[in-house]
């Protein structure tokens, strides 16, 4: 009677778990907006957003000082790659529309380090969740992922492109300016975009959980003489 209850106790405990990866970034003069959170923590200030010059078509951002394995090392990272297309040859203002052009957003790549060297961790996308635009004219959102609905913003607002049933987040969309092309700036902006992630914990191996469950047994053996 005294083994079983401590017996689910170690059985609970393989259960996976995860840990949600939030980032928002924005080009140039917008990189105020820049905010990185970890399990919902910021962890902005330990995290690298190049999201200008030369890197603001292929921002990469890397969150460092991590201890997602537990071994208390603080020595862990995660390193996020996107990429903007499209009307680039404005990119050096930041994430600008001129009338009638548009942007594509990318998620091109993700990954994950640990300090102990441990590959059984990973890392998975939800994808794009919000776009903040300024106080332009506005655009429309499209994406080819299946189940969006094309949205129409107004100017400066936040978006949300997690509004359909079974949508959690987009690998990839397009916002275009709808102001006429008369030849005039719109003065459109995309502010920041803003994506989400999941770090998945692993299970104990079995050889560990069956160790677990063979010291309680030995605790509860104890207990009872």
């Amino acid at each position: 009677m005294v083994i079983k209850p401590l017996l689910f106790l170690a059985l609970s405990a393989s259960a996976l778990s995860a840990q949600s990866v939030f980032v928002t970034f924005g080009g140039f003069g917008d990189t105020a907006y820049n905010l990185a959170k970890f399990g919902g923590t910021d962890v902005t200030a330990s995290t690298t957003f190049a999201t200008t010059g030369g890197d603001v078509a292929t921002p990469t951002i890397t969150i460092s000082d991590l201890d997602i394995d537990g071994t208390g090392g603080n020595d862990d990272s995660i390193s996020i790659q996107f990429s903007i297309s499209g009307a680039v040859s404005l990119l050096s203002s930041g994430y600008v529309l001129n009338a009638g052009d548009e942007l594509t957003f990318d998620i091109t790549s993700y990954s994950l380090t640990l300090g102990n060297g441990a590959t059984n961790y990973s890392i998975d996308e939800d994808g794009y969740t919000l776009v903040q635009t300024n106080n332009g004219n506005a655009t429309t959102i499209t994406s080819s992922d299946v189940g969006f609905t094309s949205v129409n913003t107004a100017a400066n607002t936040v978006q949300s492109l997690t509004e359909d049933a079974g949508i959690d987040g987009l690998s990839q969309f397009v916002i275009t300016s709808t102001q006429a092309a008369n030849g005039t700036t719109s003065n459109n902006r995309v502010r920041t975009v803003s994506a989400e992630f999941r770090v998945a914990i692993p299970e104990p191996s079995t050889a560990a959980l069956f160790a677990g469950i063979a010291a309680l047994g030995f605790i509860a053996m104890r207990r009872r003489k």
